[in-house]
C-alpha cells in the first residue's frame, strides 16, 4: 500500500511503509543520471513536466535491500530526481545502523544496484552513482 509521505516532502514523494515520524527518518541523498535523458555537462532533460517543473527530470523508485542473500527488499520510496541528477529520499529511522544495497528503478532504464552495501549510520547518507 502506497501512502503520501507526511514529512513535508514534495507531493510527488510517496512511501511504501508508514513513516509519519519524520524526526526519526534518514535521508538518502542520491546522485545519478538516466542515460536516455542525459544531455551532457552534468545535466539531464526535464521530461516529467518540463513546462511547470523545468528543473525536475523524472520520477524514480529507490529500494533498500538486505546486504545478505536473498537480498530481500526492506524499504521502498518513490520520488523525483532533478535535471542535475540529485534526489533526496526519506527512509524510516529503523534504517539507521544497518547496511543495505541501494537499488534504483526507472521504467525506461535498467535497474541499478550499488556496488557494495551502504551503511546508514546517521540522519543523512550520500551515495553517488556517477562515480565508478
Amino acid at each position: 500500500m502506497v501512502q503520501q509521505n507526511n514529512c513535508g516532502a514534495s507531493p510527488s514523494t510517496s512511501i511504501v511503509i508508514n513513516n509519519n515520524n519524520c524526526s526519526s527518518g534518514i535521508t538518502l541523498n542520491l546522485k545519478l543520471f538516466i542515460e536516455g535523458f542525459y544531455i551532457g555537462g552534468g545535466f539531464m532533460q526535464a521530461v516529467l513536466d518540463p513546462i511547470n517543473y523545468p528543473s525536475v527530470c523524472d520520477s524514480i523508485t529507490v529500494e533498500l535491500h538486505e546486504s545478505t542473500n536473498p537480498f530481500q527488499i526492506i524499504h521502498s520510496v518513490s520520488g523525483t530526481v532533478s535535471t542535475s541528477g540529485m534526489g533526496n529520499f526519506v527512509f524510516p529511522g529503523s534504517s539507521i545502523g544497518n547496511s543495505y544495497y541501494i537499488l534504483v528503478r526507472h521504467p525506461n532504464a535498467i535497474e541499478t544496484w550499488s556496488k557494495f552495501p551502504i551503511l546508514f549510520n546517521g540522519t543523512a547518507v550520500t551515495y553517488d552513482f556517477t562515480i565508478p
